[in-house]
């Protein structure tokens, strides 16, 4: 029997190779004899680097805070560069007690693309998703050059709250940007402005309340106004362009960028489609499983690839939650690893040891009656 392990991370819990790592361990010891593939995915956002990088640079960064973090980025080869916006600016990285998407940055996005630059790679690969800012990518601009003032003419500031003050952008991106095939890994399809945008969509996660969701989207518009007769290009509808915070916008306003499916950019690049092939046994997972997951996410899209490779095999999804799912033909089962008797905040912490708990107590004849 083949068993593929794909497991998507949970988020502020279990990277996904720690989550491939657990079960693969757990199983190996209970059917030695089966033959294992562990693959490492991820939407674009959390185990981007991870799952893609054959070397890891390290770097000093602003973190989402606007204090200095370690960091890095991944190389696939010598000459592209693979950036994972949420080590700069993602919501894991945030130490207060509640995000403020008032006080976030995305500065520290910009610095990766600068110290990436430096490997004087050709090819720079951008996973967006995970963030804790709502700045329109105003911070991740201005380290590649981009300046914004406002009325007095004062360079502004790099926080969620600065994008308030901007009067007069000056657009010196760096020169050697412009040069660069630049790709962004999202699946976030949603727009800039609007019920479908940034701010509307994602600002509460963030901290935001429904005033500010407002006012953020309002001011997006102001400044995305000011951008497009810059840059002469209007990239508020396009898809991925409300993707970490507004971070999306900036990049396909600022650069020429092809954008791409988080998942299908690490299908093709781990050759998914060969690795899938005879698989009897798919486990996926992520932290919650709902409608959200059945809209494309790593998990379903690894699953429906997988059945459409191999139509007889199985799938199990484990997952922290289970949410409302109307329609479910892709997951032969999801099992959650939350204990009832902990809440959220102890689940988190001990992830591992539930998941552990819950692979150990899988019984594959349950599925495979033939097999197990």
């Amino acid at each position: 029997m083949k068993i593929v392990i794909a497991v998507n991370a949970f988020k502020n819990s279990i990277s996904s190779k720690e989550a491939n790592e657990i079960i693969y361990q757990t199983l190996k010891a209970k059917y030695p004899s089966y033959q294992y593939e562990l693959i490492n995915i991820s939407d674009g956002g959390e185990g981007f680097v991870d799952a893609l990088a054959t070397e890891i640079v390290e770097a000093e960064i602003i973190g989402p805070e606007g204090m200095e973090i370690a960091s890095y980025f991944g190389m696939r080869d010598k000459k592209t560069a693979l950036i994972q916006s949420s080590l700069a600016n993602g919501i894991e990285l945030v130490t207060a007690s509640k995000t403020n998407a008032n006080v976030m940055t995305s500065y520290g996005v910009g610095e990766l693309i600068l110290a990436a630059l430096k490997e004087n790679v050709d090819k720079i690969i951008i996973g967006l998703g995970g963030s804790a800012t709502n700045d329109l990518g105003l911070g991740a601009l201005t380290p590649l050059g981009v300046e914004f003032y406002d009325e007095n003419d004062n360079k502004i500031g790099i926080l969620g709250e600065d994008i308030f003050n901007v009067s007069r952008i000056v657009n010196n991106i760096d020169k050697r940007l412009l040069t660069k095939e630049i790709i962004i890994a999202t699946d976030v399809n949603n727009v800039l402005l609007g019920s479908d945008g940034a701010s509307i969509v994602y600002g509460k996660q963030k901290g935001l309340n429904e005033e500010e969701l407002k006012r953020y989207d309002k001011q997006f518009k102001k400044v995305s106004s000011l951008i497009n007769k810059i840059v002469l290009k209007d990239e508020t509808k396009t898809a991925g362009s409300g993707a970490a915070g507004g971070l999306g916008y900036a990049l396909m306003s600022f650069l020429k960028v092809n954008v791409k499916s988080g998942f299908s950019l690490l299908a093709e690049e781990l050759n998914l489609k060969e690795r899938l092939k005879d698989a009897d046994l798919l486990i996926t997972g992520e932290g919650k499983i709902d409608e959200q997951t059945l809209s494309g996410k790593a998990p379903y899209s690894i699953a429906k690839m997988t059945k459409s490779i191999s139509p007889e095999a199985k799938v199990i999804a484990y997952t922290g939650i289970k949410g409302e799912i109307k329609k479910n033909n892709i997951f032969d089962e999801i099992i959650v690893i939350n204990e009832n008797n902990k809440n959220i905040k102890e689940n988190i912490k001990a992830g591992k040891t539930n998941l552990l708990k819950t692979v150990k107590n899988l019984k594959l004849a349950n599925l495979f009656k033939t097999k197990g």
